[in-house]
């Protein structure tokens, strides 16, 4: 599963959502003052009306940018306790409480080969990043 940035979508969006209605309102503004004037200008009271489009437009690109980067967000929190694997939602495994030693009836004793602990293996955790940059390609590798 290959993970898309985010970060940086949810912030332009962010960005866009705050300056698009600024820039909508000083179009408006633009507009509403050439349309009062005593020499009406069709041409200012257009662009005025062009720039508060482009404001307006631009916030709802916002908002749209926000989405996108918190649907990606939240795509990559949801795979992360697969990524871990972690077991059940949030619980630790059961464990058994300690029993005493039970004392059997003494037989003879005949001793058996000890096994040495096999030492355990190490294997680096699988994070989202992890998955992401270090993915297995298929690369060619020059002629020697």
């Amino acid at each position: 599963m290959q993970f898309k940035p985010s970060a940086g979508i949810f912030v332009t969006g962010l960005l866009l959502s705050i300056f698009g209605p600024i820039v909508g309102a000083i179009g408006i503004g633009i507009a509403n003052s050439a349309s009062r004037s005593y020499f009406y200008d069709s041409g200012a009271a257009a662009g005025g009306g062009f720039v508060a489009f482009l404001g307006f437009a631009t916030a709802l690109v916002g908002i749209i940018l926000i989405y996108i980067g918190a649907t990606r967000a939240l795509r990559i929190i949801d795979a992360l306790p697969h990524v871990l694997n972690f077991q059940g939602q949030g619980q630790a495994p059961h464990v058994p409480a300690p029993q005493p030693p039970v004392q059997q009836p003494q037989q003879s004793y005949t001793p058996q080969p000890q096994q040495q602990p096999q030492p355990p293996t190490y294997s680096p955790p699988q994070t989202p990043q992890h998955l992401v940059y270090n993915e297995t390609r298929n690369e060619q590798q020059p002629p020697i």
